[in-house]
């Protein structure tokens, strides 16, 4: 990895993809267990969330 991010430590470490098949489904499920989903993104540390759309807007 040195010969890509030189001496500097790399910016991302790793990446975890969570999938559900609609943004309603994505809802209903942080919404089941909203401790468990906030203890998942809130982890301390560089880390980012993101929630991508791949379905039409309605």
């Amino acid at each position: 990895m040195e010969e890509i991010h030189g001496s500097e430590a790399p910016p991302i470490f790793g990446a975890r993809e969570l999938w559900w098949p609609s943004v309603s489904e994505f809802e209903k499920g942080a919404a089941r267990n909203p401790r468990a989903f906030h203890e998942l993104v809130g982890r301390p540390g560089k880390g980012f969330v993101m929630l991508a759309r791949a379905e039409p807007a309605k």
